[in-house]
């Protein structure tokens, strides 16, 4: 192939990337503000006849356009939902109650100028609510993520819970993902192991099993067996304890396009050598004393 044929291809590689790039963010993403002032917080009562959400709270949210940054996204829903002209203080948290949701890149944000106004075709209501007020209509709020963003603004800083897992398949390989750019821009793509956060309520091992079928769509085996407890703290309002894994599963992979962009297995002398990798489970595949090798 000639030179010129080459990079042909590569700018069609490009296209093709950006456009399905565009289509995710476009279709897949969201972006909320929690705005807190004189100890309350701001929410609007959604306005959708028949559907499951109608006469709801949420705080203002909603899809990201094609052609603006998260970010962008924020600050107008903020403008358009409630009327108020707002700065993005902090990211709070990306939450995802499951893989068929879309996930909610939300913000801490400060009114800078406007006054509360909402569509009407859209919004039925918006008010003021403190803490107990929000509690006491726990059954009237649209998604938990409310309550989970709340927590945070309330407590600063907040303690969670991540499973993770070396997985390997029946020739020995071990399965690796790609993190998505769009969801977590902070990790710039890099190469990890299967895993998330834990949901409340279920066993470790349930939650592993989720995060691995959701993510790959493989069937757990068993195997399963504790290599490591980390500290995560990339955030100074988050404090992780990440639980590592190693287990061995079967099937063919099926990827959440959400969540990872590509994977690929790997034998186990080939992990050491890969560049992109995250720094925790990098600092894990150091440790030869946790692996047996």
């Amino acid at each position: 192939m000639t030179l010129a044929l080459v990079e042909v291809e590569r700018s069609i590689n490009i296209v093709m990337e950006n456009k399905i790039m565009k289509k995710l963010i476009t279709t897949n993403i969201v972006a909320g503000v929690v705005i807190k002032l004189d100890g309350k917080y701001l929410l609007i009562q959604e306005n959708c006849p028949g559907g499951k959400i109608h006469e709801l709270w949420n705080f203002p949210a909603g899809k990201v356009d094609e052609g603006e940054t998260i970010e962008e996204a924020a600050i107008r829903e903020a403008k358009e939902e409630s009327g108020y002209e707002v700065e993005l203080i902090r990211k709070l948290d990306i939450f995802q109650a499951d893989a068929q949701t879309p996930p909610k890149h939300t913000y801490e944000a400060k009114i800078i100028g406007g006054e509360l106004a909402w569509p009407k075709d859209e919004i039925l209501n918006a008010g003021w609510f403190t803490l107990e007020e929000i509690i006491e209509m726990k059954d009237k709020l649209r998604s938990s993520w409310i309550m989970e963003a709340i927590d945070i603004m309330e407590n600063n800083v907040i303690l969670q819970v991540g499973v993770k897992a070396l997985l390997q398949n029946e020739r020995g390989e071990y399965l690796l993902l790609r993190r998505s750019f769009i969801k977590y821009p902070e990790v710039k793509g890099r190469w990890d192991i299967v895993g998330g956060r834990i949901e409340a309520g279920k066993t470790l091992l349930k939650n592993l099993q989720r995060e691995i079928k959701e993510e790959t769509g493989l069937i757990f085996r068993g195997g399963l067996k504790l290599i490591a407890a980390q500290d995560i703290l990339r955030n100074p309002e988050r404090h992780v304890v990440r639980l590592t894994y190693l287990g061995q599963v079967t099937g063919a992979v099926s990827l959440d396009v959400n969540e990872n962009d590509d994977y690929k297995w790997y034998k186990w002398e080939e992990l050491n050598e890969i560049e992109d990798i995250d720094i925790y489970f990098k600092q894990l595949l150091e440790d030869k004393s946790l692996w047996g090798k």
